[in-house]
């Protein structure tokens, strides 16, 4: 009894001993989490877009602030007093209870072995999580949840003899992951710097160049260009990013000044035109409601088609109703036009038509008569006139080939004028 009362005295000693360590480990891990808390954490690359900013510069500013690693929590600086505190705890539970029997007909060396072989199989299982989680690169995420394994890692007991080397496992597997978000967070750091002095030479290509009005348009390209190798540069530093965006607007500015009197000059200049559009619409519409689409309209109507052409573009503003409105009316006009020829063509069809008729009536009268002067010519009595009614006879021959040539004449009008309405 004396020997176990002894040794019940020796590892309180050795457990108070142990505390005293843990506490000093834990004050040297807390000033390390803060020395790591101010070294690690990011600033949000958040872009501060004014108007000229695009809307995936953004995205990227809010996604890169998300993804910002906070400070390693303060338990991480202090895992390594973990192993000592089980240590101890599980030895004064054990000097405790050599003295008691759990009545079951265990004894306490059973009990014990169960209890550390259990703890040893959740301490594999957490390593083998802690494993998975090694490649992810879903850094605030995947940094809760090793939080959440270190958490359940020390509710998990100890380990008897692989306890040591089961801690050094977890830290190692655990070191994996937070070593890869250490050094993406560091090439984000050096990727800003070198956005940064991408942006600041683009600042100083922007302040040498001279604007004008007469080069405009050029400008409007460079910076154009300029601007696309902004945006492709990506992200500084918040505050550094801000106060470049405020340069870099600031040495645009002389071409904003320009361009805005460009704009005020360009848009006196389509209201002028549309005011004459208007006045080519109105005139339009006038002709179009006398009903007279004879020659001189109708050259009018070209005329004003062409001025239309020459005033060229007005503006997208009321560009499309203008448009419209003047193509109806001439499309009208030409529409009514048409139909007024169709009705001409028709009388004109009929006119010719009837001057065929009486053509024919000629020819039917002039072939009576030339029957007649044939049968009057066999007569006995006109033997001495014959040559004269054979003069007569010739000639009315010839007229009848004469007013048959005219009659192809009006027919081949009346082809032409149907031709010409087919084509209309």
């Amino acid at each position: 009894m004396e020997e176990k009362v002894n040794g019940v005295e020796t590892v309180e000693e050795e457990t108070t001993q142990t505390a005293q360590e843990t506490v000093t480990e834990q004050e040297t891990a807390e000033a390390a989490a803060t020395t790591a808390e101010e070294e690690v954490a990011e600033p949000a690359a958040e872009e501060a877009a004014p108007a000229e900013e695009t809307a995936e510069e953004k995205t990227e500013a809010v996604t890169a602030e998300q993804e910002t690693p906070e400070a390693a929590p303060a338990e991480e600086a202090v895992e390594e007093a973990v192993p000592q505190e089980e240590a101890a705890e599980e030895t004064a539970e054990t000097t405790a209870d050599n003295t008691q029997n759990d009545g079951e007909g265990k004894s306490y060396s059973e009990k014990q072995r169960e209890k550390f072989e259990k703890s040893k199989e959740q301490k594999r299982a957490l390593i083998e999580e802690a494993r998975a989680l090694a490649d992810s690169n879903k850094w605030k995420e995947t940094a809760e949840k090793q939080k959440e394994l270190m958490e359940r890692w020390k509710k998990s007991g100890y380990a008897a003899e692989e306890n040591e080397s089961l801690w050094q496992e977890f830290l190692a597997v655990r070191n994996l992951f937070f070593d890869n978000r250490k050094k993406h967070f560091e090439e984000m750091d050096e990727k800003r710097k070198e956005a940064a002095e991408k942006k600041r030479a683009l600042i100083e290509r922007v302040r040498s160049m001279e604007f004008s009005a007469e080069s405009h348009q050029k400008d409007t390209e460079i910076l154009d260009e300029i601007f696309e190798l902004w945006k492709q540069a990506g992200f500084a530093d918040k505050e550094i990013n801000d106060a470049l965006w405020e340069e870099f607007n600031q040495a645009r500015e002389p071409f904003f000044v320009i361009r805005n009197e460009l704009r005020k000059q360009q848009d006196e200049e389509f209201r002028l035109k549309r005011e004459r559009k208007q006045a080519l619409i109105d005139e339009t519409k006038k002709i179009l409601e006398s009903a007279d689409t004879g020659k001189d309209n109708t050259e009018r109507i070209k005329e004003l088609s062409k001025q239309w052409k020459e005033i060229g573009f007005s503006g997208k503003k009321n560009s499309e109703e203008l448009w419209n409105e003047f193509k109806a009316a001439q499309d009208d006009f030409w529409t009514k036009k048409k139909e007024q020829m169709a009705r001409r063509n028709e009388e004109g069809i009929e006119k010719l038509k009837g001057a065929i008729t009486r053509r024919q009536q000629r020819i039917a009268k002039i072939k009576e008569n030339t029957d007649d002067l044939t049968g009057r010519m066999m007569q006995p009595q006109n033997s001495e006139k014959a040559g004269q009614f054979l003069t007569w006879i010739n000639e009315n021959h010839e007229q009848i080939e004469a007013i048959k040539a005219e009659i192809a004449e009006l027919n081949a009008k009346i082809d032409k004028i149907k031709a010409s309405g087919e084509a209309k």
